[in-house]
C-alpha cells in the first residue's frame, strides 16, 4: 500500500521553491507531510451564520438544503513532517470564491470541475508549540495560540478522535472505519483572509481514501468551552451528511498566493 503511495508521490515531481526558518528548523516550501492520516466529515450549519463568519461578498457558501450550508470538521495525524509528528484540528467552510453563479452541493462532490471552489478555514488547533509556529509563519491561517490536545484511538474497524482544551472536552468523535480504499490523488484550494485581502494555499494530497462505513452510527459530542460554544452557534448537526478516511497519505502544501 505504501510503495504505490511513493510511487505516485515521485511522479508528482516536488520541489522546493524556498526555505523558511521555524524555531530552529529548516522547512522547505512547498512543505511536504510525508505520512499522515485524516478524518474529514461534513455537517450542515446556519447559512445565515455562516456568511456572517465569513464577512466577504466574494466568498459564497456552498448550500446544500433550506437556509443550510456545510462544515467540514478535519482531524489530521501527522506521523512524519518537517517540525515533527503532531495532531491538528481543522474547521471549514465549503465556498465558492467570485461565483456567479448560485450552485448547490455539487462542488463537493465534483470539485475538480470548479476552479474556484475550495475551503475556507474559520479555525484550526495543533497540539505542539512548533506546529502551531510553522502555520503562522508559513501559511496563517486562523489558529488558536494555545495547546489543543488531539487524540486518536484507532481500533481494527474504527476511529475515536478526542479533542481537549487543557482539562475542559470539546468534542469526540467516533466512526466506522472504510472497508474499502482507493488510491487517490487530489488536489484542494483552500482560504484564509488577512484584513481584507483573500489567500489561496494548494493542498495536494496522495492517499488510500474512502468514504465511512455506516454514518448512522457515528456519533459526535460536544462539551462546554469556547471552541465548542463556537460550534453550537453556527447550530451544526449532530449528525454527519458525508464522511471520508485517508488510512495512509502524502500531502504537499503549497505557499499562499493572494486572490
Amino acid at each position: 500500500m505504501k510503495e504505490k503511495l511513493e510511487e505516485m508521490f515521485r511522479k508528482h515531481g516536488y520541489s522546493s521553491k524556498y526555505q523558511v526558518d521555524v524555531m530552529g528548523r529548516k522547512v522547505d516550501v512547498p512543505v511536504k507531510y510525508s505520512d499522515a492520516s485524516a478524518l474529514m466529515v461534513f455537517f450542515s450549519i446556519s447559512l445565515k451564520k455562516a456568511k456572517n463568519l465569513l464577512n466577504s461578498e466574494r466568498l459564497t457558501p456552498v448550500s446544500i438544503f433550506g437556509n443550510k450550508c456545510l462544515l467540514g470538521i478535519t482531524f489530521f495525524d501527522y506521523r512524519d513532517c518537517p517540525v515533527g509528528p503532531y495532531h491538528e484540528f481543522t474547521f471549514s467552510i465549503p465556498v465558492l470564491v467570485d461565483s456567479k453563479f448560485h450552485i448547490p452541493f455539487l462542488p463537493i462532490i465534483f470539485d475538480s470541475f470548479f476552479k474556484n471552489f475550495g475551503y475556507y478555514v474559520i479555525l484550526m488547533g495543533t497540539d505542539s508549540d512548533i506546529s502551531r509556529k510553522h502555520v503562522e509563519q508559513i501559511f496563517p491561517y486562523p489558529i488558536l495560540k494555545r495547546i489543543i490536545s488531539v487524540d486518536f484511538d484507532k481500533g481494527v474497524n474504527s476511529l475515536i478522535v478526542n479533542v481537549k482544551d487543557g482539562h475542559d472536552e470539546v468534542m469526540s468523535i467516533s466512526a466506522e472505519l472504510p472497508k474499502d480504499y482507493r488510491l487517490e490523488r487530489k488536489g484542494y484550494n483552500t482560504y484564509y483572509s488577512v484584513g481584507d485581502k483573500l489567500y489561496k494555499v494548494r493542498l495536494t494530497a496522495f492517499s488510500w481514501q474512502g468514504g465511512l462505513s455506516n454514518i448512522k452510527n457515528f456519533e459526535f459530542t460536544l462539551g462546554s468551552n469556547d471552541i465548542s460554544r463556537k460550534l453550537k452557534e453556527l447550530e451544526v448537526s449532530m449528525q454527519p451528511l458525508k464522511g471520508f478516511y485517508h488510512k495512509i497519505a502524502t500531502e504537499v502544501l503549497d505557499g499562499p498566493e493572494e486572490v
